[in-house]
């Protein structure tokens, strides 16, 4: 485990006798005697980390947005490629089992061809304890390239095609927090479906109403309609401290893991990131926490999945990657699933920063 807050490693040394800590990333990558690697950091290093790891022989999973752009996702493929190691990005909503049931739904044909995908989601994520760069214009900061990701991959999973078009609006509505907070995207695939995406990060309605009040990590949380009202006056009270401090407090250490723990063990359901929505030529396939409802011509059905083993389930990428590193299994999620989803998430910010309808040749994704 690397942190750069010595209290951190204590913590996680106690909590795991035998473990080993660093201060940082660097050092664990260059000289723990492990096989694979969880980068879970900034994103602005999530690049120069895992090149590091795949020139130190080591495995990597990293979080979603693989890089900051194109060129950071290519000499991370680059650098595992040339030295025998997997890449595997994630964990996403991809990887929830409400998007993977839709997904084969989908593809069965049964429900005729996909026509139409809504994705939409309304947070607080813009008013939640940030760093400094979290704030800033650019890729590092706002919700391109830390939201985003969620549905674009969730588009990906229902709708494997080339997108040939791309049309954005941004959102950028507070001076005191100077980046993109919500958008607004039509995505055109090169068969003919279009997809919206639509996400705001402003803290007031609260979409998780429409989730039977279940959040993104499955747990059922009160009061959907009042909930974000006091989100403003909260980062307001620590008017005089350093935000990021308090981004930090929310970082590993032993009482927030057990905190973690027993929330992980309430009742809960699958894992969820919005509404999300496939118009197909003979039904909608709408993705719930609880599994998949399909509205047919003459036809209700719902399928309900059995609810993940603890809340907020993130083993799909964990196992993703176990499956590529010791069975040899080419994973699906790889570093150019991490770059396609970049440069979806790239063309969405030049196309609503320039107001433009951005063409992309069949494999510019890619």
């Amino acid at each position: 485990m690397a942190d750069p807050r010595p209290e951190a490693v204590d913590d996680f040394l106690a909590l795991f006798p035998g473990t080993l800590g660093y201060s940082t990333g660097e050092a664990l990558c260059k000289t723990a005697p492990v096989e694979a690697v969880y980068i879970a950091t900034p994103h602005a290093t999530h690049a120069p980390l895992t090149v590091l790891a795949a020139h130190s022989g080591k495995h990597v999973l990293v979080e979603k947005p693989m890089a900051l752009s194109i060129a950071e996702c290519e000499a991370m493929i680059k650098a595992a490629q040339a030295n025998g190691v997997m890449l595997v990005v994630g964990p996403s909503h991809a990887f929830d089992a409400p998007v993977r049931e839709a997904a084969r739904l989908v593809s069965s044909g049964q429900w005729g061809r996909p026509l139409l995908f809504h994705l939409f989601n309304y947070t607080d994520f813009l008013y939640r304890p940030r760093r400094v760069d979290e704030l800033q214009p650019g890729p590092a900061g706002g919700i391109l390239f830390n939201q985003l990701p969620h549905q674009v991959d969730i588009l990906r999973t229902l709708h494997p095609i080339s997108i040939r078009a791309v049309t954005a609006v941004l959102g950028g509505w507070d001076p005191g927090r100077p980046t993109e907070g919500a958008v607004q995207a039509l995505l055109e695939f090169e068969d003919g479906a279009a997809a919206s995406l639509v996400y705001s990060g402003y803290a007031h309605f609260d979409s998780d109403r429409w989730s039977s009040g279940v959040g993104e990590d499955g747990l059922v949380k009160p009061g959907c309609d009042w909930r974000f009202i006091g989100a403003r006056s909260q980062l307001a009270g620590v008017a005089g401290k350093d935000e990021s401090s308090l981004r930090l407090d929310r970082g590993f250490s032993r009482a927030n893991w057990e905190r973690e723990l027993a929330r992980a063990a309430q009742p809960h359901f699958h894992p969820h990131f919005g509404q999300v929505l496939v118009s197909c030529e003979k039904g909608d396939v709408l993705v719930e926490p609880s599994g998949v409802a399909i509205y047919g011509d003459a036809s209700y059905e719902r399928i309900i999945l059995v609810p993940p083993k603890v809340a907020f389930d993130k083993t799909g990428a964990v196992e993703e990657w176990y499956q590529a590193v010791v069975e040899g299994k080419p994973p699906l999620h790889d570093g150019r699933w991490g770059l396609e989803t970049v440069a979806i998430c790239e063309a969405v910010m030049v196309a609503g920063r320039n107001r433009l309808r951005l063409e992309l040749s069949p494999k510019a994704e890619g």
